[in-house]
């Protein structure tokens, strides 16, 4: 897989954005306005907030994003890990720890020590075998949610 920022492809705004309702539309903070206009911020290569996108044989197939401040209940915590999508043709291929991979080396290269992320429960373990630490539980729009840490140089 061969991963490109967003800032490079932002014409994947719309694709992404897509993605991401036919995903996650049904949770209230992510309505089918304004995901377009978050991505629109992550058009950055050395600052985040970032996007990345993943493409095999030149077809977009997955993403991850560097964001700064991402869970209300967790403000101590700055950096995060987001947005980590595979296309459904495309899962179960190793594609999801490629571009999360990707996105944590990106978060060292820019100085980054300490990268966070929330997911939910049945996703814990996916996340250990990339060398993420769950940390806390805490309660998300009704559901309970792992959040995880990654000191990044390491695993």
């Amino acid at each position: 897989m061969e991963v490109q920022w967003l800032a490079d492809q932002p014409g994947l705004i719309g694709t992404l954005a897509a993605w991401f309702h036919a995903k996650w539309g049904s949770n209230p903070e992510h309505p089918p306005d304004s995901i377009a206009a978050r991505l629109s911020q992550r058009l950055n290569r050395d600052e985040l907030p970032l996007a990345l996108v993943g493409f095999v044989e030149g077809n977009p197939v997955a993403s991850a994003s560097l964001k700064i401040r991402e869970l209300d209940s967790c403000p101590e915590y700055d950096h995060w890990l987001g947005s980590v999508y595979v296309t459904p043709s495309q899962r179960g291929k190793g594609f999801g720890k490629l571009i999360s991979r990707a996105a944590a080396d990106q978060a060292e290269s820019l100085g980054l020590r300490k990268l966070y992320l929330y997911t939910n429960l049945d996703l814990v373990a996916f996340y250990q075998s990339l060398g993420w630490v769950p940390i806390k539980e805490v309660e998300r729009n009704g559901r309970p949610i792992s959040v995880m840490r990654r000191i990044l140089g390491a695993a």
